[in-house]
């Protein structure tokens, strides 16, 4: 600004901008509160946070959180572990061989626990993981759902549409998120709640008795 005459219209310009920095540095924006060090409870392997840099609105505690679906009343479910189907191998579950990977026509997870390139999102196909009764280790290729949460995951409040839920990380294609669970209800129950309630058909293992 010394380099030009006051009152000139560069001068001016110039002074109408530093007026607006010196504002727009003084507007004091929303704080983002942390309302909830982790809404899971300790629940995850990893803490989802909650926290509102909108408005005075407090956690939402009109929920109870789960990690796995749950039942909330009688049903017949098969739970028997010798009616599951299983693999026997020795190795990471890689090989052809698998059972399990037969099933879902071949084992779509790579090395870093990503779907492979090649799964097909149009049409993709039922994966069975390896269960408690394979033979093979914990840590084989073939689970990755059953291992839970491993992304960091925020709920956070908007200005238009209430809470939502965001990653605080980048997610590379194919990786898994999260497991869609709830309370596993009978068709008759779901006809009752119908209207208020988010809804997911399962392809049922239930004995008649």
């Amino acid at each position: 600004m010394e380099c030009c005459s006051q009152s000139s219209k560069v001068w001016n310009a110039l002074q109408a901008s530093k007026k607006q920095r010196e504002a727009n540095s003084n507007r004091t924006g929303p704080v983002e509160k942390l309302l909830n060090r982790d809404i899971a409870r300790g629940y995850e392997k990893v803490p989802i946070p909650c926290v509102n840099a909108v408005d005075s609105e407090p956690c939402p505690d009109n929920y109870k959180y789960v990690p796995d679906s749950c039942v909330t009343s009688p049903m017949n479910i098969d739970k028997n572990i010798t009616h599951l189907q299983y693999c026997v191998c020795k190795d990471d579950c890689s090989s052809a061989g698998c059972m399990c990977g037969q099933l879902s026509l071949r084992c779509w997870y790579d090395k870093e626990s990503r779907l492979l390139p090649e799964f097909c999102n149009e049409e993709p196909p039922l994966i069975f993981e390896c269960n408690h009764a394979c033979s093979c280790w914990r840590n084989c290729k073939n689970r990755v759902v059953q291992n839970g949460l491993r992304i960091r995951l925020q709920l956070f409040r908007t200005q238009m549409m209430g809470w939502g839920v965001k990653t605080l990380q980048d997610i590379p294609q194919g990786t898994f998120v999260c497991e869609y669970v709830g309370e596993i209800i009978s068709d008759a129950e779901a006809d009752v709640r119908e209207n208020d309630s988010y809804l997911f058909s399962l392809d049922s293992k239930v004995s008649p008795s």
